[in-house]
């Protein structure tokens, strides 16, 4: 095997020293001391042969990291070294680089899921080499990096130390220190320090020693002695309380990174860093991340590969990359400026309010106030008001005398201190100045910058602070950070006051007020002229964000823009609709009304009247309730280890305008969202010279195409030719492309490997048992393996025979498709027949030039010119279809054609035409935990990143299909007294999920299989775990799996065989049970699953 130049060193924590070069490792076994290792598998060697893909599934941490192959990290020839590359975000790099073609040495503590995936055998060669070590010592990381770089021929290019432990109790709790005799101190862990911060300078000491003993490499797409990637945090940047040596040790590397990068960037080394929000490791419990992730909190992993592919391509250090929730993008953190030989610093003393005191200082027009001592719970109202405006900018002249004073409504110019209006006399004192109201949260060492603005002002959080920033709402950011929030901006007023002055500010005024009287409460006012310019979308997704962990008072004198935020606090927290506080949102408004004059035409005693009027009855309305319960946010939970309480409430929330009914939440909007376009694919068919224009011609995207998509009902086949799917094909093009194009190259999917030993007489399915613990609602996604996208086996026949009865009975209720969908039928009907024809060449055959399609297992002809597309389906593939169209106008996906013969409970006739929530409206969870999260995928998902996942139940016999009313619904009611357990089957549904490259439709489709429950018996770790499941899953979820008419039977058979096993030696005593690495199989299934074939 051909060595590759450039090498990778990923440093971890290991022990062990017997390693050997490939070039000692052949196709036949070799005797390594006691050990014989083969290329195949070898737990004793630490470097192996791969060949191909590797394929990473993170079973023990269950987190579907399917879809960090979404971003191509560049480069084929480098070598790395990882520290803790055998799990966790240093496994999922790993793995990844193994499939771009580096190679890479891991060091880690435990190396065993490093061996499993030396293992693995695909198509083309790659190297990986691992050791042992311990990220905290010297001694180790030198022993393992030395390994490493003998085993990369001396040169590595890329280190990457990724070892990383979360927060340990460093000192004792408070109460805790009262038990130690008087004069003894406790010594304090400092373990996250050693491993997060000591561990990660003892390999940058040692790889920055390395690089400059090497050359710079002379490919210029690397031009570089070496690369560091590290691994931060959001941590490093935000206050968090909760966890200081981490947040500690975070913003020590993000320090690192910003200063040791610039100056090692000269000598052609670049010292970069990643910095996720939070990422499903083995670092916290499962429970935390099932709570975030149902919030859409959770970075997907894709989004961290690609900042590190974004590190190693690019030239670029002393950079900081934050990757945000959900969508996993990331953007550059940049770090605090520094201050000129200009700038100059005032400083003015200090005050005091409230016993605490406050330091000011002025520095380039930036005031900066900083709290030296100031208890968590405190939390006050401020107003900035200035002595003096400049004309020119709208904003006050800076005086050497300035001092800030508390905005309490006896202090605030113009403010009536009976009523809390603003006095008309007083209003042109008020429309002087440039204001601006903050609500401090306030935190040891919390620090705020208040920005001259030409058109008012805004805060700038100085570094370490959680804090969105804008004079306008539609100035936030796309995802604002998610770690506690201790300051919120009020959107400021400019120079010149609302229209409707009286009103308008007597119910600012009144919020201040009503924030001051409530705990964590939180106000933001709207003057009457930001409302035509703001961005509700935007704005409601502050308001979401708010409500988890404030007491949100929203003014303005718009009624429209105060109409909506119950709703949004109630889609925030959908599992506590019930239990939402009367008082935990107040809505402070004054709708324009035809009684009200226009501005200018009604005195100002008559608008004073109208507020004091409004002013009086809210404030009674909103003060007198008893109780006042603090809804927060699941991540303060685990922060402050649950200290503050949650609602309890039973009864839901009634909205201040009963005779109105609730607003349900607003969706997302997607109507501008589309498909990554598989446009450029068309210079790999021959498309081109058919329509007589250049490769690149072809595959050049076309302006404004998003505005000349098809209708979702509309056939392609009357439509104009100019017009385009949402994959960027247009009409013309598609039928250019003629029957049964080359889907391969289209779609990025390649067709599957012929399967020469496969026999239909003696084909068995793989064994999948798709068990997880913890058990819980998720998506559930892994990649599909394509060679085995469809799937044949020895009941073949009778599917097919049964199927075809099935349609023959039932009709529509199996069979449909509706207007519009012809083109994804037609494409699916060719995509498939390409499958078969494949991967099992021994049986079926295509005639392209005729339209015929051969099946040599039913020995049948079928005209494809003639049968439409899902009767061909029906009568040759045993398995089930749905497709999902996008609505042109919504963006969302319907349910638009499909064959549907395998389902329990519904059918095709109960579910065309529906969205994808109403078609799992029955499934636990699914609104909750799964909506947003499936509209945004369906939406997004790449024609090229196919998915697949399993869903499974216990069944009395076989049922494969049960519509509506069937009588074989009556079991499921009842436990039969009788019941033998030779009737009891596994059902597994094993699902793929895929788009049309031309249609762009998103096909699903999945086949039952049914499997006795008796085999579990000899399955290692199988009873153990589907008894746990059985014992303790989520109650929800477990009578939608109908699992209770059969457990009377099961679970003590299963109790029975997991005693078993152990007595055996197959499962370890103390083993606890949870997803097994091999999921969703188990260990040794392969070998059984090809002794029971014959091959």
């Amino acid at each position: 095997m051909e060595f590759r130049t450039n090498n990778i060193l990923l440093t971890t924590n290991v022990r062990t020293e017997c390693y050997k070069t490939l070039s000692e490792i052949n196709h036949q076994p070799k005797d390594i001391g006691n050990a014989s290792v083969t290329p195949q598998f070898d737990e004793y060697c630490q470097v192996v042969r791969i060949a191909g893909k590797v394929e990473y599934i993170d079973k023990n941490a269950d987190n579907d990291l399917a879809m960090i192959t979404e971003y191509h990290i560049p480069f084929s020839v480098t070598t790395i070294l990882l520290i803790s590359g055998a799990s966790g975000i240093g496994k999922a790099l790993t793995v990844k680089l193994l499939e771009t073609g580096w190679r890479v040495f891991v060091a880690d503590r435990d190396c065993s899921s490093v061996q499993k995936l030396a293992t693995r055998q695909h198509q083309r060669d790659l190297v990986l080499g691992f050791t042992q070590c311990e990220a905290s010592s010297w001694e180790s990381q030198l022993e393992a990096f030395q390994k490493g770089l003998d085993f990369l021929k001396g040169r590595i290019d890329f280190v990457a130390p990724i070892a990383g432990i979360g927060e340990k109790q460093w000192i004792p709790f408070s109460g805790q220190s009262d038990t130690l005799p008087v004069g003894e101190f406790a010594k304090p862990d400092l373990s996250v320090v050693d491993v997060d911060l000591t561990g990660v300078l003892y390999t940058i000491s040692l790889a920055v020693q390395q690089f400059r003993r090497q050359d710079i490499a002379k490919e210029k797409q690397w031009q570089s002695r070496g690369k560091i990637g590290l691994v931060a945090s959001v941590c490093g940047f935000y206050c968090v309380p909760a966890l200081p040596i981490y947040t500690a040790a975070k913003h020590a590397l993000v320090g690192l990174t910003r200063s040791y990068g610039k100056l090692l960037q000269e000598e052609g080394i670049t010292v970069n860093a990643v910095a996720p929000h939070v990422v499903r490791t083995a670092i916290s419990s499962d429970e935390f991340y099932d709570k975030l992730e149902a919030e859409g909190l959770l970075t997907p992993m894709d989004g961290l590969i690609e900042a590190f592919g974004d590190i190693l391509s690019g030239h670029g250090s002393g950079q900081v990359y934050e990757c945000g929730p959900q969508s996993g993008s990331w953007k550059l953190r940049q770090g605090a400026a520094y201050l000129d030989e200009e700038s100059y610093t005032i400083e003015r003393g200090s005050y005091t309010v409230q016993g605490s005191p406050y330091q000011v200082r002025l520095a380039n027009d930036h005031y900066h106030i900083t709290t030296p001592r100031v208890t968590q719970n405190q939390h006050y109202y401020w107003m900035v008001s200035f002595a003096a405006a400049s004309p020119d900018m709208g904003a006050p002249a800076v005086t050497r005398n300035h001092q800030l004073a508390p905005a309490t409504p006896e202090r605030s110019a113009g403010c009536d201190t009976k009523t809390g209006m603003v006095s008309s006399a007083r209003s042109s004192i008020v429309s002087s100045f440039a204001q601006v109201i903050i609500r401090i949260y306030l935190t040891p060492h919390a620090g705020y910058a208040i920005v001259n603005k030409a058109r008012g002002w805004e805060f700038l959080p100085r570094p370490g602070m959680a804090f969105t920033r804008g004079d306008q709402i539609n100035d936030l950011p796309k995802r604002p950070s998610r770690a506690p929030w201790w300051a919120i901006l009020k959107l400021p007023t400019t120079a010149k006051l609302d229209p409707d002055t009286g009103h308008g500010q007597a119910i600012k005024w009144h919020a201040i007020k009503i924030c001051g009287s409530m705990p964590r409460a939180l106000g933001i006012h709207i003057p009457y002229k930001a409302t035509a310019r703001l961005d509700r979308s935007r704005f409601r997704y502050l308001l979401r964000f708010l409500c988890f962990s404030h007491r949100v008072v929203v003014s303005s004198p718009d009624f429209q823009v105060t109409t909506g935020p119950r709703a949004i606090l109630a889609e925030s927290h959908r599992t506590r609709q019930s239990e939402l506080p009367r008082d935990s949102i107040g809505l402070l408004c004054h709708p324009k009304s035809s009684a009200v004059s226009a501005p200018g035409t009604m005195s100002n005693d008559v608008l004073l009247l109208l507020g004091a009027a409004f002013v009086a009855s809210t404030a009674f309305f909103l003060l007198q309730q008893r109780r006042r319960v603090t809804l927060v946010d699941p991540i303060l939970n685990q922060l402050t280890n649950g200290r503050r309480r949650v609602s309890a409430a039973k009864t839901p929330p009634r909205s201040l305008s009963p005779s109105k009914k609730q607003r349900e939440p607003q969706e997302p909007d997607y109507s501008s969202t589309f498909p990554p376009s598989r446009r450029f694919a068309l210079a790999e068919t021959e498309l081109a010279s058919k329509l007589d224009v250049t490769r690149t011609g072809i595959a050049a995207s076309k302006p404004n195409w998003t505005k000349n998509v098809v209708p979702l009902e509309a056939s392609y086949l009357d439509m104009d030719g100019s017009r385009f799917t949402p994959c960027e094909f247009s009409i013309n093009e598609i039928k250019a492309l003629g029957n049964f194009p080359d889907y391969a190259a289209l779609s990025g999917v390649p067709l599957p490997q012929p399967y020469p030993e496969f026999d239909i007489k003696k084909a068995l399915p793989r064994p999948y048992r798709p068990f997880r613990w913890m058990y819980h609602q998720t998506m559930s996604l892994t990649k599909m393996e394509t060679d085995w996208w469809l799937e044949l086996e020895n009941t073949y026949e009778e599917r097919i025979k049964q199927r075809q009865q099935l349609y023959a009975k039932h009709g529509k209720a199996v069979l449909q498709a509706l207007p519009g969908s012809e083109l994804a039928c037609k494409e699916l009907m060719e995509m498939a027949l390409q499958f078969l024809c494949a991967r099992y060449p021994q049986y079926f055959r295509l005639d392209t030039t005729k339209q015929i399609f051969h099946n040599g297992i039913l020995k049948t002809e079928t005209n494809l010119a003639d049968t439409p597309p899902l009767h061909v389906l029906l009568n040759n593939i045993p398995e089930d279809f749905a497709i999902m169209l996008r609505d042109n106008k919504s963006g969302f996906y319907l349910f638009r054609a499909g064959i549907i013969c395998s389902a329990l409970g519904w059918n095709v006739a109960s579910k065309i035409g529906l969205r994808l929530h109403e078609i799992h409206a029955p499934i636990p969870d699914y609104r909750e935990k799964m909506q947003f999260s499936m509209d945004r995928y369906f939406a997004k998902m790449p024609a090229d990143k196919p998915i697949q996942r399993g869903s499974w139940g216990l069944e009395i016999d076989q049922p494969l299909y049960m519509p509506p009313g069937d009588p074989h619904e009556a079991h499921r009611s009842t436990q039969l007294p009788n019941l033998d357990l030779s009737r009891c089957h596994l059902r597994v549904d094993w699902q793929t999920l895929r788009r049309l490259p031309l249609s762009a439709g998103v096909v699903f489709n999945f086949k039952a299989l049914f499997t006795p429950v008796t085999e579990f018996r000899d399955e290692p770790f199988i009873p153990g775990i589907v008894l746990k499941v059985l014992n303790e899953g989520k109650r929800s979820l477990m009578e939608y799996k109908n699992t209770w008419h059969v457990e009377h039977v099961v679970k003590p058979a299963l109790e029975q065989w997991h005693g078993e096993q152990v007595d055996r030696g197959l499962v370890p005593r103390d083993w606890e049970p949870h997803t097994l690495e091999e999921s969703p199989w188990y260990p040794g299934w392969e070998q059984s699953w090809r002794r029971k074939q014959g091959f």
